[in-house]
């Protein structure tokens, strides 16, 4: 009897055990579910209208991009309205679905402004129509040495809790509105160009032509290295220094041209302005922007000298 007593009672406090473990099972699966959160951006890309940005380092200006048919553009403090490349949209729609948490950080709000995830973040919008499919702050960032990892953290805005994620996302978000717009002044197939013509002051100018691949000047065949090379950092050319508005009278002071011919007839021109104190750069394959000339030397990188594609030899004879 007294066996059988003490089997019920190790059955009773077994089932009240097995009971508290369930509930304290049942209890954290809805706590976990309820506060960690797989997915933070879940968004259609093809439907986005708007995306709104208000970096740190504009002060939180907002920076507005909005799709206009088929194309992007960015309302620029100037007034102005100018295309974003759709290559820069592709690639923050990327590091915008990237976002994956990986730990929640904190729970609380007192720890926001530790993650600088209140109002001292970035903070960005995602409008669908007139629906905001994602509202989201990109706060500090850090990196783990051992890992060699950069992480982020992040929080929705109509959330308490400080995410984790990999990443260095500030590097995308945390940025003035040129970041966005179309640094490039030249695109296209270098092995299509036959023709240089560099129109300068003075009697400085001169014209370099391929014949059978190899570039000729006044019938002196100039350097292939230097000349490749040219042509390669030209294509590659940016200039996120942007000059908005240029008085015309500077636009009527044309002072260098570079005019490329293509093999299938095309032309491309890039003119140097300047008086003084004001130098800045227009390209006919992007007619939306002019660029300061000045600033790292750039009219330099462009407007070369009939010197600079001579072989060795011939400067050492000059």
């Amino acid at each position: 009897m007294a066996a059988n007593n003490s089997l019920k009672k190790y059955a009773v406090i077994f089932g009240v055990l097995l009971f508290i473990v369930l509930l304290l099972f049942v209890f954290n699966t809805g706590e976990s579910e309820r506060t960690f959160k797989n997915n933070l951006v879940t968004i259609d890309t093809s439907a986005v209208s708007t995306v709104l940005l208000y970096p740190k380092a504009e002060h939180h200006r907002e920076i507005k991009l909005y799709k206009s048919g088929n194309d992007w553009k960015i309302n620029l403090k100037s007034g102005k309205s100018v295309s974003v490349p759709k290559e820069k949209m592709k690639n923050l729609f990327r590091q915008l679905l990237s976002i994956k948490p990986s730990r929640i950080a904190a729970r609380k709000k007192a720890k926001w402004h530790k993650y600088e995830v209140d109002t001292t973040g970035t903070r960005i919008q995602v409008l669908e129509g007139n629906n905001v499919t994602l509202d989201i702050i990109i706060g500090k960032f850090s990196y783990q040495q051992q890992f060699r990892a950069m992480n982020s953290f992040v929080r929705l805005e109509n959330d308490k809790d400080v995410y984790e994620v990999n990443g260095f996302l500030s590097m995308t978000f945390n940025q003035g509105e040129n970041a966005y717009r179309n640094a490039k002044l030249i695109s296209g197939n270098t092995n299509n160009w036959n023709r240089l013509a560099f129109d300068y002051p003075a009697d400085s100018s001169f014209q370099m032509v391929k014949i059978n691949n190899k570039w000729i000047s006044n019938s002196k065949q100039l350097d292939s290295a230097k000349a490749a090379n040219y042509l390669r950092q030209l294509m590659r050319i940016r200039n996120s220094n942007f000059v908005d508005n240029p008085s015309q009278d500077l636009l009527n002071k044309p002072v260098m041209k570079l005019r490329i011919d293509t093999d299938d007839s095309k032309v491309i021109t890039l003119q140097m302005y300047g008086d003084s104190k004001n130098e800045i750069i227009s390209s006919s394959m992007n007619t939306e922007s002019y660029f300061d000339a000045k600033k790292n030397k750039f009219a330099g990188k462009i407007f070369k000298g009939l010197t600079y594609f001579l072989p060795s030899k011939h400067k050492k004879k000059k």
